[in-house]
């Protein structure tokens, strides 16, 4: 079966749209974010080049549903008791962030403000954005613009500068990722906003 290809502009303009619409969700306040995000996940889900990732995040097993009921899981009487926890390892961590997003996305704001007064300590639907957009979506979005600076180095070293049709096989950055679960780095109480807290491996 012969590989499919897009255009070298094709690919260059999605990434530019990935960046652009993860600036919006990235500045949005708390009356903005959900539009934005919704506009986020349409690109990354929709867009051609973007699905050949996206699909591959979301067929890799990072124990998402497992992850999500321990860092929400209650530690005390408070409500902020909970621990946010990511996956170490940097594939595994792609993984628990872009399947986060489409939770949040797919869920009422009633979820996303009680994942971020369990995992970050937030006061109120006013601090949820700043502190998921920090914990979670930038460190979504810096992660794969660092795969698509692979991606191009990759074409520019194997195909050259001129070639205009790209191989799908170019942006199947995951393809031959090993699945096993090995460890995670739990925060513990407001450590991620410079308070009392530690940190576990």
């Amino acid at each position: 079966m012969t590989d499919s290809t897009f255009n070298r502009k094709q690919v260059e303009i999605s990434f530019r749209k990935f960046t652009d619409y993860a600036e919006y969700v990235l500045t949005s306040n708390d009356k903005t974010f959900k539009t934005n995000l919704e506009t986020f996940i349409f690109h990354c889900e929709n867009d051609p080049v973007m699905r050949v990732i996206t699909n591959q995040l979301k067929n890799i097993d990072c124990n998402f549903e497992e992850l999500l009921s321990e860092s929400m899981r209650a530690r005390g009487s408070l409500t902020s008791s909970g621990e946010f926890i990511l996956p170490v390892e940097e594939n595994k961590k792609d993984v628990f962030l872009y399947k986060l997003c489409l939770k949040i996305n797919s869920e009422d704001l009633g979820f996303l403000a009680t994942y971020c007064s369990r995992c970050f300590g937030s006061r109120g639907f006013s601090d949820c954005v700043p502190h998921f957009n920090r914990e979670i979506v930038q460190k979504l979005v810096d992660s794969l613009e660092y795969k698509f600076e692979e991606i191009y180095y990759n074409i520019s070293q194997e195909l050259g500068n001129e070639v205009q049709d790209i191989p799908e096989k170019y942006v199947t950055i995951y393809n031959n990722y090993n699945t096993t679960f090995e460890k995670d780095v739990s925060v513990k109480g407001d450590a991620i906003f410079g308070g009392n807290g530690t940190i576990e491996k």
